[in-house]
C-alpha cells in the first residue's frame, strides 16, 4: 500500500512506490500528478410536493441531489428551509433530523412548540460528508394533534470539490 500526503500548495507532486515481494523480488512505480486548490460552488435543491404529518409518528422526506454535483464534492456548510402549514401548532412537540448520503444524521429542532418552521437555518455537523445521493428530512411528532403538511423543503449547500 501507497501511503501519500497531498501537498500544502497547488502544483505537481510526484509519487513513488517501492513494492517487495519478500523473497528479493522489487519493483517500483512512479506517477506524477497535478495537485490544485479546491474548487468551491454551492447546491440549493428542493422537494416539491406536500407531506402529511402523522399524528403521532414519523415521516421522511428524500431529497436528491446526484446529477448536480461532482462525484467527490464534500459539504462545506449546509442551511435547511422547512415550511408547513398550519406554521403554528400550540403545545405539540417535534424532532426534525437531517440524514446525509452516508447515514450521518444530526437532530436540529427538539421539542420546540410554537411556530414551526425552519427558515434557512444553519445545520452544523455534516462538514465533510459526501454531497452526492439522496438525503432525508425525518420529521417526529411526539403526540397527537392538529392535522398538518410540509409545504416546502429546501437543501441549500455549499461544497468543494
Amino acid at each position: 500500500s501507497v501511503v501519500w500526503q497531498a501537498p500544502d500548495n497547488p502544483g505537481s507532486a510526484t509519487v513513488k512506490a517501492i513494492c517487495a515481494d519478500g523473497k528479493g523480488g522489487v519493483d517500483t512505480g512512479v506517477v506524477s500528478l497535478h495537485c490544485r486548490n479546491w474548487r468551491y460552488d454551492n447546491v440549493e435543491e428542493s422537494y416539491d410536493g406536500e407531506v402529511s404529518l402523522p399524528t403521532p409518528g414519523t415521516v421522511e422526506v428524500a431529497l436528491d441531489i446526484s446529477g448536480s454535483v461532482p462525484e467527490l464534492a464534500k459539504v462545506e456548510s449546509l442551511w435547511v428551509t422547512a415550511a408547513f402549514d398550519p406554521d403554528s401548532l400550540d403545545g405539540e412537540f417535534f424532532q426534525m433530523r437531517l440524514i446525509s448520503p452516508s447515514g450521518h444524521q444530526v437532530l436540529f429542532w427538539d421539542h420546540r412548540n410554537g411556530y414551526l418552521g425552519v427558515d434557512g437555518e444553519y445545520v452544523p455537523g455534516f462538514t465533510n460528508e459526501p454531497v452526492k445521493g439522496t438525503w432525508r428530512l425525518k420529521i417526529t411528532r411526539e403526540v397527537a394533534g392538529e392535522g398538518a403538511v410540509l409545504d416546502d423543503f429546501i437543501l441549500d449547500v455549499d461544497y468543494r470539490w
